[in-house]
């Protein structure tokens, strides 16, 4: 392993460990649980990682729930924002920060929604494979808006959170892998 990969490794350990420390203020670890879920989605694209890593970076080129990105400092440095909006909001609904970036392999981010919706985190890595790239794309996601409430509402909405994600986004990365194949 070379040092600037035990770098990106550290960087990496580094957010999680932020969402972790951050899901720690909760009352209780099972509540943290119920508040918290975790995803990952694997893609085979026939494109290499230089072609398809421009577009992780602005979602608004692929992702149809994302309808402008406005960008604050440089995306690929740690520290850049992007502010997302969707719908006919003018107001942002959702805030990325980079908390990590690797031009064609990664781009880390927290996301947060100013409504105070959800938090997370989300990692999209790009491994060369074949003719193309594998796309991995992780998502961690906190719930703080639903503390306080039972159980059982806490479980529903998870549930709802997750099911939704489940749904849509196979069908953003299928549009994502759809023009990046055929640009």
């Amino acid at each position: 392993m070379s040092f600037f990969s035990s770098i990106n490794l550290v960087k990496r350990a580094i957010a999680i460990s932020a969402l972790l420390i951050f899901s720690s203020f909760c009352q209780a670890e099972e509540v943290i649980k119920d508040m918290t879920a975790a995803l990952k989605f694997d893609l085979d694209i026939n494109a290499p990682p230089e072609k398809i890593y421009p577009y992780l970076l602005d979602a608004s080129k692929w992702k149809y729930s994302v309808r402008k990105g406005e960008f604050v400092g440089d995306i690929e440095q740690i520290g850049g924002i992007t502010k997302s909006f969707q719908g006919e909001s003018k107001e942002p609904t959702l805030i990325l920060k980079t908390v990590s970036a690797v031009k064609n392999e990664r781009y880390g981010f927290s996301i947060h929604m100013p409504n105070g919706g959800f938090a997370g985190f989300a990692e999209f890595e790009l491994t060369p494979k074949d003719e193309g790239s594998h796309l991995t794309y992780r998502i961690y996601v906190y719930m703080p808006s639903t503390e306080g409430m039972s159980k059982e509402d806490r479980d529903k909405i998870r549930a709802e959170v997750v099911a939704e994600m489940e749904h849509r986004q196979p069908i953003e990365l299928n549009d994502l892998k759809t023009i990046v194949e055929n640009i």
